[in-house]
């Protein structure tokens, strides 16, 4: 026979778990934004960087600007990048160029330098076959999985995840 003060704890506790798990209709424990769903993905935003991480990005942008203004225009990433081909340099200098001014500054390609190589890492750990791509059950956030996967085609890409990645990490 439950005593009061028991039946009290007992329904307490079965309303927690019952929120906790996701299953109240104000579920206040599940992610508020694109932000928090990286967070349990793994992502650390720009703490992932470890100094030699960031002075290593400011090197290499360093090589890039000839010059030496500061700046890089699409051209100058272009044409002073040596990986990939040069369309896909365009698209990382458009995802570099977050303001849109036809600049990549310093901080810029820091700051995608770290979102990207972050992003790349949790991809490639979430890829537990190692065959490049991640299946619904691979990817840890199966919830927003079809989010990620733009063409619908029940695979992700490492282009059309880090698109997604990429656009949340910087919201």
């Amino acid at each position: 026979m439950f005593r009061p003060l028991t039946l009290y704890i007992a329904i307490f506790t079965s309303m927690l778990i019952f929120i906790i798990s996701g299953c109240g209709k104000d579920n206040s424990v599940a992610p508020k934004n694109h932000r928090q769903i990286l967070a349990m993905m793994g992502a650390k935003g720009t703490e992932a960087a470890s100094e030699q991480d960031i002075q290593q990005y400011k090197n290499i942008f360093g090589r890039m600007d000839a010059d030496g203004d500061g700046q890089l225009t699409e051209e100058q990433y272009v044409k002073n990048s040596r990986h990939m081909n040069e369309m896909v340099r365009r698209k990382i200098f458009a995802a570099t160029d977050r303001n849109k001014d036809g600049i990549a500054t310093e901080a810029e390609y820091v700051n995608n330098r770290i979102i990207t190589d972050e992003a790349k890492s949790i991809y490639e750990q979430m890829d537990k076959n190692n065959d490049g791509k991640l299946t619904k059950d691979e990817f840890k956030a199966k919830d927003v999985f079809d989010e990620f996967d733009m063409n619908a085609d029940g695979m992700l890409t490492l282009p059309e995840y880090l698109r997604v990645w990429g656009n949340w990490a910087r919201e």
